[in-house]
């Protein structure tokens, strides 16, 4: 009896085990072709005729990059054709199609699918009633959806009636309708959707509107039109009811790796008399042996038409224009640069207008000559010209400058270091200045002055604190003896820019610099010493109360060394003293930091501008803020007063966001240019409405824009990305 069960139990066994055995086991078959071979893996698979196979339960087949994976399949081993009548997910590479029933000749890659769903790169998903599979990654697609939403009812998609699709470039359509969930948005007779962001195509981007009380209503449409492989132009065509037509272009080309070039322009007739052109651009490129090439220009045909219908607050209140080219290369201590410019400033009566054509100048900056005496040299040759309300030159005015330095740093202690300078000076022009008459002498002109000064730095005092958990404090000294003398003939000489506003000086220029360190780990990078508080304070005593003669009373005078210390106006009669500079620092972490300056003339007795920068980063929280207040105290100055700030709340591309730009007249109690935006990311789509207003001469608008941001194909509307203020 015990012999028996033994027996039984082992049966049993046997049994288990053959019987996993059959569960786990799974049948392959495989059918060589001349390109590869056609694998199919079931749990079951049946001959039922001389070509047809069934496979049935957890069917995948797999041929090159095709796998298809389903329940039941049908095969025909003669013609390669599938027929699958359960559901069946259809892979080609990364993309894939589910659907109800498929029918695919493996080997041509045609068929078709019914009730199906599909992927088709990294962001779009299409659905359909039936879908042609018309080739190697080709579809016709019919009564169908494309978006990049993966819900039910997507946030937005185009709904097609029939459509060619390639997986690796574009789906085209007629009769399309974009939809915000299921309500129709727009109609268009025809478009395409890249499906790969990698491509260029040429063709009419989505336009777009948006709404001013200046201009009226303003639609906009742009035709995008690819140049090779590396460049492209985009016209754009604008109708704003108020005004009418305007148009752009703008001209792009990568045509190496170390070029880029970009060219833009900008026309309208404007019915209100304020229209003009505006041509621009920039380039770059790296040359062979070092050199380096880079172009920026932007010329307009009048300031109204900048102001009225430029995009940014700078732009529009901005009355300089600077265009250059130039060629620059860079060798040890030396710098070779040959450039042309160009700047006009807008004035009501004439624009003042300074060209440099050209430019040829060799700098040296701390080239040794052993024993710690160094060289330091500049020489330029230029052919100038000017135009003003009050002279205008010869087309071509040569300047020829030479300025050899040299300077000795071998005088350090560990209390104090002292470096002497002494530098001559000279400079031909071949016009010259009537003092009498300020008009043109037609005489040469040869200048040449000597300029020696002495920096002594230092001895630098520190000492340590206990309380706010440790400081430690220096206090800084700096002294600068500087003398220039020869400038005899000041007033004949013609002012191109800061090589000719140069006077003869006897001062003594004075700061004492103030820093607070605490040691920890503010910024991220270890317990170190991050200097929290410092202050500043400077001043120049003039020996020469008159400069040389150049000083004009009651005039407004600005030349070296006047703007050294503070870059504000203040020398209108002679002087002993400048204004008092005072510069004051904190950042007590990397979220927040403070700047407020400050200059005190103890000649007028007051404030001549105060301002205070500073900006804040806190969690969702970030926002920046610059006011500035300037008193007239003389003729060289202005009163102002003025406030810019910016708030921000959201993280970028994430749910809600809002930011707000000011810009605030506080003397006038008006508001020049505000700018408010709103918006809401989602997963695959976002929206932003923003708020401009401008208060500014010739322009009082406020206008409405949107922007509509679809995943995986950009932006469309209205909206610019706001301009830095700091």
């Amino acid at each position: 009896m015990q012999r028996f069960l033994h027996c039984y139990v082992a049966l049993m066994i046997l049994a288990q085990l053959r019987l996993c055995a059959q569960e786990t086991a799974r049948a392959t078959v495989e059918f060589p072709r001349p390109d590869g071979v056609v694998t199919i893996q079931a749990d079951r698979i049946e001959r039922i005729l001389k070509e047809k196979w069934v496979a049935s339960g957890n069917v995948q087949v797999t041929y090159k990059d095709l796998v298809v994976t389903t329940d039941r399949l049908e095969y025909n081993a003669d013609t390669d054709d599938t027929d699958t009548p359960a559901s069946v997910r259809f892979a080609e590479g990364i993309h894939w199609v589910t659907a109800n029933r498929m029918a695919v000749n493996l080997r041509t890659q045609m068929g078709i699918f019914y009730d199906a769903e599909g992927f088709t790169d990294q962001d779009f998903y299409f659905k359909a009633k039936v879908v042609r599979k018309t080739g190697p990654g080709t579809y016709r697609i019919e009564s169908a959806i494309v978006t990049a939403c993966e819900e039910d009812i997507p946030k937005w998609s185009f709904a097609m009636g029939h459509a060619n699709m390639d997986v690796k470039s574009y789906v085209s359509s007629r009769n399309t309708l974009f939809r915000i969930k299921n309500i129709p948005l727009f109609y268009t007779p025809y478009v395409r959707v890249p499906l790969q962001r990698k491509r260029r195509a040429s063709g009419f981007l989505i336009p777009n509107t948006g709404t001013s009380n200046n201009k009226g209503r303003r639609v906009s449409e742009s035709f995008y039109l690819t140049l090779g492989d590396s460049a492209d132009f985009t016209f754009t065509g604008d109708y704003f009811s108020k005004r009418g037509a305007g148009y752009g272009g703008r001209f792009r080309a990568r045509p190496r790796k170390e070029t880029d070039i970009e060219l833009r322009t900008y026309f309208i007739k404007d019915r209100l008399r304020q229209g003009g052109t505006l041509v621009a651009g920039n380039a770059r490129t790296e040359l062979p042996y070092g050199f380096r090439g880079v172009a920026e220009f932007n010329l307009v045909t009048n300031f109204a038409f900048r102001q009225v219908f430029s995009d940014t607050f700078r732009a529009a209140t901005t009355p300089n224009e600077t265009s250059t080219i130039f060629l620059t290369n860079n060798f040890r201590s030396f710098s070779f640069n040959l450039g042309f410019n160009r700047e006009e400033t807008f004035f009501p009566v004439r624009n003042i207008l300074i060209r440099e054509a050209p430019v040829i100048q060799l700098r040296s900056v701390g080239t040794p000559l052993g024993s710690d005496f160094h060289l330091e040299f500049e020489s330029t040759l230029d052919g100038m010209s000017r135009i003003d309300a009050l002279l205008e030159t010869p087309p071509l005015v040569q300047r020829f400058d030479l300025f050899p330095r040299i300077y000795y740093s071998g005088l350090k202690t560990s209390l104090f270091s002292l470096i002497p300078r002494l530098g001559l000076r000279e400079t031909f022009y071949s016009d010259s200045r009537d003092p009498s008459s300020n008009q043109l002498a037609h005489q040469s002109l040869h200048r040449q002055y000597v300029e020696a000064d002495v920096d002594l730095l230092g001895p630098v005092l520190q000492r340590h604190f206990d309380f706010w958990g440790g400081l430690r404090h220096s206090l800084e000294p700096e002294l600068t003896y500087r003398w220039i003398h020869g400038i005899d003939q000041y007033r004949r000489v013609l002012r191109f820019d800061e090589v000719d506003a140069v006077a003869d000086t006897n001062e003594i220029e004075y700061t004492l610099t103030q820093r607070f360190f605490k040691r920890g780990n503010y910024f991220g990078d270890g317990d170190t010493n991050h200097e929290v508080i410092s202050v500043t304070v400077g001043q120049h005593y003039f020996l020469d109360r008159n400069f040389g003669g150049a000083m004009e009373a009651g005039q407004i005078n600005q030349f070296y060394p006047l703007n050294t210390l503070t870059g504000f106006l203040y020398a209108t009669e002679p002087r002993r003293f400048s204004p008092v500079t005072a510069v004051f620092r904190l950042t007590p972490s990397f979220r927040y930091s403070f700047d407020i300056r400050s200059d005190y003339d103890t000649q007028r007795g007051g404030f001549r501008n105060n301002s205070v920068t500073g900006f804040f980063s806190l969690s969702r929280w970030q926002g920046g803020l610059t006011y500035f207040l300037t008193q007239k105290l003389d003729a060289s100055s202005f009163t102002s007063h003025q406030a810019q700030a910016i708030v921000i709340y959201g993280k970028q591309w994430t749910g809600l966001s809002v930011s707000a730009i000011l810009n605030y007249d506080i003397q006038r109690s008006a508001l020049l240019n505000s700018i408010t935006r709103v918006n809401y990311f989602w997963d695959c789509c976002g929206i932003s409405l923003e708020y401009l207003q401008f208060n500014v001469n010739l322009r009082n608008e406020s206008q409405l824009r949107f922007s509509f941001f679809l995943k995986g194909l950009g932006a469309f509307g209205t909206i610019q990305r706001p301009e830095s203020i700091f």
